[in-house]
């Protein structure tokens, strides 16, 4: 008899970079794209097709998958890191550089370019400086307008609306790190076991506000969307931390996808029952697939400024070519959009990520002399 091939635990797969979160996050950003497009060009976000049959955007699915990705991978960071200035200098320097440069173009070049303002009224209006120094520091709220800029589209005002899950996401970068921190206090040398029960704990507690919140049971959470992206962040930050317990089955995998196919003939069990699956599925999807698909590595990661650029750049081709329909909209800016994310990637961000390992070399020779 032929035994069948083990199903692969995944604390085995978690050290190596040999994955396919690159493209996952990838897709993830170019499905952004393409949800926006119909929201762009009709006005109406409702109008994209994945909301009226499964009652949730290709958009808001592809933020999910951005968040429990981003959930494994930076508690896999925190952990590795040998100190949180090293965490926090890691994440500042892959957010804020590239998203800079973003919001400074859309200031000083794109604005100037559609506003319906008199350029020294632009540049004077306080809602031209609070849209630069709102959206560059992410935690205090942000700017979505710049004066007279995309006022007729019919989406109007809105100069970048994707930055929305920014500041959740920087947020849920500070919530894991002081978890970190409260578990070593709490419990030293087995802070990772104490985190490993109070991560799954907030997962938990995230998803019933969001239940109960949707359900209409409690009216205070209704329309927030942190308890949801908490749930999703720390389901990715709890399958690492039990990663050593997690057999990703190709046969799990396949029953759940199937189940959740099923379950789309009613919006709201498939709402239900994708809350449970979506973090599974998707770290199965990052380890699991091999071959042709883990070529994408050689590729830079492009993800990100495909993400802060397709916005201001589909607001851009509506503005100038107001007849647009959905299909062009994608095929132009995602050419348009990968082109500036090819250039951020090669000009800002892999230098930043760069400058991280000589700054990580500095903060340890610091440490190395005041233990001396």
């Amino acid at each position: 008899m032929h035994s069948m091939k083990a199903s692969p635990v995944l604390g085995d797969l978690t050290e190596s970079h040999d994955n396919n979160f690159n493209l996952i996050r990838m897709i993830a950003a170019i499905a952004v794209l393409v949800a926006h497009s119909f929201t762009l060009v009709t006005g109406d976000a409702r109008n994209e097709p994945f909301s009226w049959v499964f009652g949730k955007s290709i958009g808001s699915m592809a933020v999910d998958f951005f968040f429990v990705a981003s959930g494994l991978l930076i508690t896999g960071s925190l952990l590795r890191r040998p100190s949180i200035r090293e965490y926090a200098l890691s994440r500042i320097l892959r957010i804020f550089p590239a998203l800079i440069l973003a919001n400074l173009l859309c200031v000083v070049v794109l604005g100037p370019l559609v506003t319906s303002e008199h350029l020294l009224s632009y540049f004077s209006n306080g809602h031209t400086f609070k849209f630069f120094v709102l959206n560059n520091t992410l935690l205090v709220g942000l700017q979505y307008q710049l004066p007279g800029v995309f006022g007729e589209n019919p989406y109007p005002f809105a100069v970048n609306g994707s930055l929305w899950t920014l500041p959740h996401e920087l947020r849920m970068y500070i919530l894991i790190a002081l978890s970190y921190v409260l578990s070593g206090l709490i419990a030293g040398e087995k802070k990772e076991k104490f985190l490993s029960i109070i991560v799954p704990s907030a997962a938990i507690i995230g998803l019933a506000i969001h239940f109960l919140s949707e359900f209409a049971l409690i009216d205070y959470f209704h329309g927030k969307k942190w308890p949801w992206l908490l749930f999703l962040f720390f389901s990715g930050a709890s399958l690492f931390l039990h990663r050593n317990k997690i057999k990703l089955s190709t046969r799990a995998f396949t029953t759940l996808f199937f189940l959740l196919c099923v379950s789309a003939f009613n919006s709201t069990a498939f709402g239900f029952f994708y809350s449970f699956v979506v973090p599974y599925m998707v770290i199965y999807l990052a380890y699991i697939p091999g071959g042709l698909v883990r070529k994408y590595n050689y590729l830079g990661d492009y993800s990100y400024g495909v993400y802060i650029y397709a916005f201001p750049v589909q607001q851009s081709i509506v503005f100038f070519f107001p007849d647009s329909r959905v299909g062009d909209l994608i095929l132009s800016s995602l050419l348009a959009t990968l082109t500036l994310s090819v250039l951020s990637w090669t000009f800002v961000e892999k230098p930043s990520l760069g400058f991280k390992k000589t700054a990580s070399l500095l903060l340890a020779r610091v440490r190395f002399r005041n233990a001396s």
